[in-house]
């Protein structure tokens, strides 16, 4: 699944900028794992693969305006993985602050 992510193509001819891809990449990779057991309740979306939450939850179309001081997220109510999407953001909104 790491090619999934972004391990695949390293982006420069320097070893440097490879190597801080590569963690980058790995980082990535334990950030998708935490979210799918804290935040995904569906047994079919924590074994999804990479693409397929890519398509279903984080590629939603949607629009980011300003008003009201404040940022507003639309999402389309008519996205067929709108509640999977906003329950999970709910789970993780509900977890306990680490001090």
């Amino acid at each position: 699944q790491g090619k999934a992510i972004g391990l695949n193509h390293w982006p420069s001819k320097l070893w440097k900028i490879n190597a801080a891809w590569t963690q980058i990449v790995a980082v990535a990779g334990a950030l998708l794992a935490a979210y799918r057991h804290l935040a995904l309740t569906e047994a079919a979306l924590r074994a999804a693969s990479v693409k397929l939450l890519r398509f279903r939850l984080f590629a939603l179309p949607a629009r980011l305006t300003r008003g009201q001081r404040r940022l507003w997220l639309h999402l389309r109510a008519d996205w067929p993985w709108i509640e999977p999407l906003i329950g999970s953001w709910q789970r993780v909104k509900a977890l306990p602050a680490r001090t």
